[in-house]
């Protein structure tokens, strides 16, 4: 498949998991955690060839069959039709001897940043209001929780809503017990993407903007720190990497 179709954060992925070193690459990104990826480790996307993203309750009964109960994950969130995340990038780690995942959230320029809520129809079916409800108590449940961890959560549906549901996915793998990694990831320098959104020009740029957008929704402390549900950790990183030219 030609590569001519993907632009921004969906191309820099694709690109990032055909390099030869990639696997060192991803260890690099997530070694602060405590996480290694292994040569054998299963990711998706895999590439050009097999470019599609997946959604947690496919890659993990997939990818992961046997380390934790996915019903429990896939009856906490509403079913289809209503949607779940479709994650940048899904990969397979380790924490000491127990199987863990990465999910990582990619972005190339600063309109990629989403900081609106979830939108309701006006016409909405009585199906959409109940997903719509349910996925509120969703994010409101994983707020609690991760609150008594580490004050200054303030996640809802109705506002930074990309940002609250990724966080609230990490944190129900974490509480089902697989260790979680979630990976916030902007590349950096892709001028191409100037007439769509304004480029991160380096890591310290990515980081600003990421601290102006988790501000008043995470604690700004989060990133790098170790939240442990009954022995198992949930991390969230903010990490860069330069684009090649």
């Amino acid at each position: 498949m030609s590569n001519a179709k993907f632009r921004g954060s969906r191309k820099h992925v694709l690109d990032l998991v055909e390099k030869a070193d990639f696997v060192h690459l991803a260890n690099d990104l997530v070694r602060e955690s405590g996480v290694t990826i292994s040569q054998q480790a299963t990711f998706r996307p895999k590439g050009y060839i097999d470019p599609a993203e997946m959604e947690l309750r496919d890659f993990g009964p997939l990818c992961l069959p046997d380390v934790i109960d996915w019903k429990i994950v896939n009856n906490w969130w509403p079913g289809h039709p209503a949607k779940s995340p479709q994650w940048d990038l899904l990969i397979t780690c380790m924490h000491g001897g127990r199987e863990g995942l990465v999910l990582v959230e990619a972005k190339a320029h600063e309109a990629e940043l989403h900081w609106e809520g979830k939108e309701l129809a006006k016409d909405a079916s009585n199906d959409s209001i109940r997903n719509h409800r349910q996925i509120g108590a969703c994010i409101s449940g994983a707020c609690q929780s991760l609150n008594e961890k580490l004050a200054g959560f303030n996640m809802g549906r109705d506002s930074h809503y990309q940002l609250a549901n990724r966080i609230a996915f990490a944190w129900k793998l974490a509480q089902c017990g697989l260790p979680a990694v979630l990976l916030y990831l902007g590349f950096t320098g892709d001028e191409s993407m100037a007439n769509v959104g304004i480029p991160f020009r380096d890591g310290d740029h990515w980081q600003r903007l990421m601290g102006a957008y988790m501000h008043g929704v995470l604690p700004l402390s989060l990133p790098g720190m170790r939240l442990d549900f009954a022995g198992t950790p949930l991390v969230m990183l903010v990490k860069s990497l330069p684009i090649e030219a």
